[in-house]
């Protein structure tokens, strides 16, 4: 026959209790972890897909581009028009204006694909996490197993 300690036992079921909210104070810190994770996630994505585009034709330092301050003189443009009319001139503007256009697309293009790449980097490291978290699990279950067949 065995007798429990009665010193002990109001002692071992505060120890229980502190446990149980050390687990749960563990998991809400987490869960919010999580939340703030999602809502970096997000901000990194919507900052992609709202940031300015920065075209790479028609800069001030080309020398050449652009639909407005940047654009060329028609005395330049005529060095490389075999025969010059207004016809041409409307055309190559209507030519360097979407040449920029093109240059801003690609431009948010690229912050959108290095936004993305953070991104894609952030949730790896994340995963990473879960994935040790799931092999201490696993771990555990098979020697838990382990016992329990030990036992029959």
């Amino acid at each position: 026959m065995h007798v429990g300690n009665p010193f002990n036992s109001a002692r071992r079921i505060q120890q229980k209790e502190d446990e149980i909210v050390s687990q749960y104070q563990n998991e809400m810190a987490e869960k919010e972890r999580l939340r703030q994770t999602g809502y970096e996630g997000r901000k990194n994505v919507s900052e992609g897909l709202s940031g300015p585009g920065k075209g790479s034709y028609g800069g001030a330092n080309k020398g050449y581009g652009g639909y407005g301050n940047n654009a060329m003189s028609n005395a330049e443009r005529a060095k490389y028009q075999f025969e010059a009319d207004e016809s041409d001139d409307e055309k190559e503007k209507e030519l360097e204006h979407n040449l920029d256009q093109i240059g801003n697309v690609v431009g948010r293009l690229n912050v959108l694909a290095k936004a993305t790449g953070k991104e894609v980097d952030r949730q790896n490291l994340e995963l990473n996490g879960i994935n040790d978290k799931v092999d201490t699990v696993g771990v555990g279950i098979a020697r838990n197993t382990h016992k329990l067949r030990g036992i029959k």
